[in-house]
């Protein structure tokens, strides 16, 4: 059975993914309500990772964030994004994966408003090897347990994205233990 099969209406799913052009989040959605999509991408750019979506979920999400990295977001591209998205879109940037804290805070204050919204919170987190590259495993396994709990705590989905080819085994199952189902 699929990991996304296997979260149930809310929690979190850790996918041995190593780069794939699409992505299965969208089945996180529950086709019967709205969807709220908060992307965190350090493999794509906002661009990107708005075209992997686009058209993936039954209907359009009602409100749409994507996080990405400084690198792969300036102020022409937050344009091009919002001009291009099925509905409201919100581009947002951090200066790089190592600054945990000002990811942490626009995932945090977007669960937030979105907490009354209507309509599932989907978190598709792409990805915990970007983190793993510049922040040691003690450190982002403890940033990831407060995003699990924060995406739990609004009745939300998750799925962070791992490649499971850059890690050893021991990281591995360290971050298995962190979530509902993993591989």
């Amino acid at each position: 059975m699929p990991a996304y099969d296997r979260v149930a209406d809310s929690g979190s799913v850790l996918l041995f993914d190593a780069g794939s052009e699409t992505c299965g989040c969208p089945r996180l959605a529950d086709p019967a309500r709205h969807t709220n999509l908060l992307g965190v991408t350090f493999t794509r750019t906002s661009s990107e990772f708005l075209d992997v979506h686009r058209g993936a979920f039954d209907t359009a999400p009602a409100r749409v964030l994507v996080l990405a990295d400084d690198r792969s977001v300036d102020a022409a591209q937050r344009r091009i994004d919002a001009a291009t998205a099925d509905g409201p879109v919100d581009v947002r940037s951090v200066p790089s994966p190592a600054a945990l804290s000002d990811v942490g805070l626009v995932v945090s204050e977007t669960l937030d408003d979105w907490r009354t919204a209507r309509g599932r919170s989907v978190l598709c987190f792409d990805s915990v090897t970007s983190l793993l590259e510049h922040s040691d495993l003690d450190r982002v396994f403890r940033f990831l347990h407060t995003l699990a709990a924060e995406v739990d705590a609004v009745g939300g989905v998750a799925a962070f994205h791992v490649d499971p080819t850059a890690h050893d085994q021991q990281t591995l199952h360290v971050l298995e233990t962190l979530f509902d189902d993993a591989p």
